[in-house]
């Protein structure tokens, strides 16, 4: 068909778009495609993507060549979420809580409050650093020179403060 401007047929059932000579997208029995000619669900979109309506709610997923779901990007009312596949890990970005929060295997682990608390395990810090299981600290300092107020060292086993 003509590729210079409009609309042609490029297959049985299938409606193809162009723009400058160049193949844009194409309307077939699966679904519309952006940016290729083989979409493979209702809508298939090759490229960026940028949405939305008056209430902000949008979605995308993006899935891979297997058309298995990989993740996606949300834009809640309180704020935008970043999901994985089984959306059992996600980060969020809560504007109504002014928070960012992580979760993994299903379970939140990590959230900065909106006083800029760290929670670790704790989605309730109740100082700057709130870590809720064990920590591990390594490679400290042997000796207390050179170190700052407040810095942390190690002294034969037992941990010191400057």
């Amino acid at each position: 068909g003509d590729l210079d401007t409009g609309i042609y047929f490029p297959a049985a059932n299938a409606l193809g778009f162009a723009l400058a000579g160049s193949a844009v997208g194409c309307w077939t029995t699966t679904g519309l495609g952006i940016g290729t000619a083989s979409p493979t669900t209702a809508l298939h979109v090759e490229g960026q993507v940028r949405g939305g309506n008056a209430d902000n709610a949008w979605g995308y997923k993006s899935y891979g060549s297997s058309g298995a779901l990989r993740g996606g990007l949300w834009n809640l009312s309180s704020g935008l979420e970043f999901v994985g596949a089984s959306f059992n890990n996600r980060v969020s970005l809560n504007d109504s809580a002014n928070s960012v929060k992580i979760r993994t295997a299903g379970l939140d682990r990590f959230l900065i409050d909106a006083s800029g608390n760290v929670g670790i395990g704790t989605t309730s810090p109740g100082n700057t650093l709130h870590v809720n299981g064990g920590v591990r600290l390594s490679s400290l300092p042997t000796s207390a020179a050179g170190l700052s107020t407040g810095d942390i060292w190690n002294d034969s086993g037992t941990l010191k403060i400057a």
